[in-house]
């Protein structure tokens, strides 16, 4: 539309995204056409609205839950040998597969493929990732110790001054 010389407003661009949306959006499109000035609303803002909403669906997949257990093999403890009754139940035993996982170089703990800290800075202060020394809160503890125990010396000096003018 707006290759074809048409001018578009920041609200109908807007309109025009959430319509666009499939169903499963349909309750964050309605709460942001109610709850918000469509006219003032940056795109970005949508756009950021809906990644969140996005994290959440993803978060209640079944997919997710799905991958959320890999690491966890269930094995019967009774492998089932000829005919059973029916009234016993198969004992299930968790296993970890905690084999498989490899030890990372660069956090020292065991996890599959990519470490998360990877390209984060390491901390020289309290040894962790994400932040450096001059950000590190466990530094700024001590610093604020520090600055409780020095003692500020100065006196005080009053001055009093009296003028009698004759006229």
């Amino acid at each position: 539309m707006k290759s074809y010389g048409e001018e578009l407003s920041r609200e109908r661009v807007v309109q025009k995204l959430l319509f666009s949306l499939p169903k499963s959006y349909d309750s964050i499109c309605s709460v942001i056409e109610h709850s918000k000035d469509l006219e003032t609303l940056e795109i970005q803002e949508v756009v950021a609205s809906l990644k969140s909403f996005e994290l959440k669906l993803d978060r209640h997949n079944e997919n997710s839950t799905k991958r959320a257990f890999t690491s966890l093999n269930i094995e019967d403890k009774n492998p089932k040998s000829g005919a059973s009754s029916g009234d016993q139940k198969p004992q299930k035993n968790w296993k970890s597969n905690d084999g498989n996982k490899t030890a990372c170089k660069r956090c020292e703990k065991r996890h599959f493929g990519k470490c998360w800290f990877e390209g984060k800075p390491k901390c020289k202060g309290c040894g962790k990732f994400g932040h450096m020394l001059r950000e590190c809160h466990g530094n700024k503890n001590v610093q604020k110790l520090n600055y409780a125990n020095q003692v500020e010396e100065t006196g005080n000096l009053f001055y009093a001054c009296n003028a009698v003018t004759i006229v």
